[in-house]
């Protein structure tokens, strides 16, 4: 009888380190991306539709999982997009590998689509948070949970760092607006004003396709912008240098000195593109009663943006916020007041998202007395999320370190950095960032 149970007691034993996505793995996955990257980096998964969005969690097998898990929040996807995770987008971008470089840490690693693309802060966050919660509910060995995300993402990182201190132990927000998203809104809005000022007939007054304004985009323009962009925005900035030049002087956008004219053109068609993607779609996020026959002018229903000087044929009395849409926004307001340490990754040289956005919430915790739980690292470049895998290994080992005092070994840092070259620009970048600390 005891050797009975002693077996029973063995084969329990074993279950219950076993990923709960290795006990699914004759099932279809909801995203069959998350069974082949599971394949090839040679991980359990768990694929499941929640809420009406996809996840994919992926661990690390038996004891290489060390029972923490990285919840991943993506950035911005277009309303033109099918709900999907970002994979060949976000998650995996020239030499970053975010699921290989998490799980060769030890970590699982798991993701969402979210329910809805456009704005989706507050749907994203929702749909993390349940994620987590069907995680713990489903997983008994799962531990600790750390939240990371990217641009859009970045943003809910910091929510989910102040709003759920005790479901997350520590976050990592990348590139986000996470110091005013109505500063945001603004510096997205003043480009483009000062774009048609600068290229009146490329946007605002077209001769091929509809004509669009800061706050209200034609429907030809909202699909068709890569054409758009390619055959009639490019030619014009290439064509005109000093007009060019003259804008980011006046609008503080960022470009790569020693790639100017390339970078130029890259910045402006970024903050274009956001303008294009996200500004119908954000009006009726902010304002739920709207429908889209309300968004052309003279309305000004779910417009979040203020420029009372902006007076023109289509708005006779420049453009005002809508009231309702200013109340909606304060739901994606940051408090700078984080429950657990956040780590806060950013380019010096974002276009899309400048550099006054961390130091505005870094001002916020200071101001809140929350200073010592907000970890700002900036990286000297340009571009919006343009982390290496060192930097990013670097701001994940921040954040673990800060959360539990607990160092990467140097197994882990060979695992996730084999090059010995990225092992030693890891310990010099993190010596320089102590250094700059001090």
């Amino acid at each position: 009888m005891k050797t009975v149970v002693r077996v029973l007691f063995v084969f329990m034993l074993s279950v219950g380190f076993l990923p709960v996505g290795a006990a699914r793995a004759a099932t279809t996955p909801a995203d069959p991306t998350c069974a082949l990257v599971a394949a090839q980096l040679g991980l359990n998964y768990e694929s499941v539709v929640l809420d009406g969005a996809i996840t994919c969690t992926l661990y690390p097998k038996g004891l290489r999982w060390n029972r923490d898990v990285v919840f991943f929040a993506h950035g911005y996807n277009d309303a033109r997009q099918p709900i999907g995770i970002p994979w060949d987008t976000q998650l995996v971008r020239g030499d970053v590998n975010l699921p290989q470089l998490v799980t060769a840490l030890g970590y699982a690693f798991s993701t969402t689509s979210y329910r809805a693309n456009g704005l989706a802060v507050q749907e994203g966050l929702a749909d993390v948070v349940a994620l987590a919660n069907h995680i713990r509910a489903v997983n008994s060995r799962a531990r600790r949970f750390y939240l990371a995300g990217a641009s859009e993402g970045g943003l809910v990182t910091a929510l989910g760092i102040e709003r759920y201190p005790t479901l997350f132990t520590g976050g990592l927000s990348t590139c986000g607006p996470i110091g005013s998203f109505r500063q945001q809104v603004q510096y997205w809005e003043d480009f483009r004003v000062a774009f048609d000022q600068a290229f009146p007939t490329l946007l605002y007054q077209p001769t091929d396709y509809g004509p669009s304004t800061p706050i209200y985009i034609d429907p030809f323009v909202v699909q068709n912008w890569e054409g758009v962009a390619a055959g009639y925005v490019l030619p014009t900035l290439a064509a005109d240098p000093g007009t060019v030049a003259a804008l980011l002087a006046q609008t503080g956008v960022p470009y790569d000195a020693a790639d100017p004219e390339a970078t130029a053109a890259a910045s402006i068609l970024e903050l274009l593109y956001y303008n294009v993607q996200s500004t119908n779609d954000g009006r009726l996020a902010l304002n739920p009663s709207m429908t889209p026959d309300q968004l052309p002018p003279p309305s000004l229903l779910g417009n979040p943006y203020s420029n009372p000087g902006y007076v023109t044929p289509e708005y006779p009395t420049g453009l005002l916020p809508d009231p309702v849409a200013l109340a909606n926004l304060k739901a994606y307001e940051t408090t700078g007041k984080p429950g657990r340490p956040l780590i806060i990754l950013h380019t010096t040289g974002d276009p899309v998202i400048p550099i006054s956005q961390p130091l505005r919430y870094v001002a916020k915790a200071l101001a809140a007395g929350r200073l010592s739980r907000a970890t700002f690292l900036p990286i000297n470049r340009y571009g919006h999320c343009n982390f290496t895998p060192v930097e990013l290994v670097l701001g994940f080992y921040t954040m673990v370190f800060h959360s539990t005092h607990t160092a990467f070994s140097s197994a882990q840092l060979r695992a996730a950095l084999p090059d010995s070259a990225d092992r030693a620009a890891f310990k010099q970048l993190k010596q320089d960032m102590l250094d700059n600390t001090k």
